[in-house]
């Protein structure tokens, strides 16, 4: 449950909207694609509500940063118990990060 409500939270558009005040693409020749970014950091950091947004995504991405690195853990000794047992060996893990 408490999973779930952490990756309803990232899948709100605040933390988009909150940013999007502060960040923008531009038309720019010396991009491959033409397109660069234009960021105003000093008027994000003065918004308390993009940078309490920014907090909450961080926080969020950590969380499941560290519940990934978990049961990847956990499926590599599964499948190296399960590999011992059969006489056999794993497959690699397929990085999908």
């Amino acid at each position: 449950d408490y999973a779930g409500n952490q990756l309803a939270q990232l899948q709100t558009w605040q933390v988009y909207d909150a940013i999007g005040r502060h960040v923008g693409m531009v038309w720019d020749d010396a991009q491959p694609d033409g397109v660069g970014n234009r960021v105003d950091l000093d008027s994000l950091a003065a918004d308390p509500e993009a940078v309490t947004e920014l907090m909450i995504a961080r926080t969020n991405h950590l969380y499941f940063q560290r519940i990934r690195a978990s049961l990847l853990e956990r499926a590599e000794a599964a499948c190296a118990a399960l590999a011992d047992a059969a006489q056999r060996p794993c497959a690699a893990l397929e990085n999908t990060s």
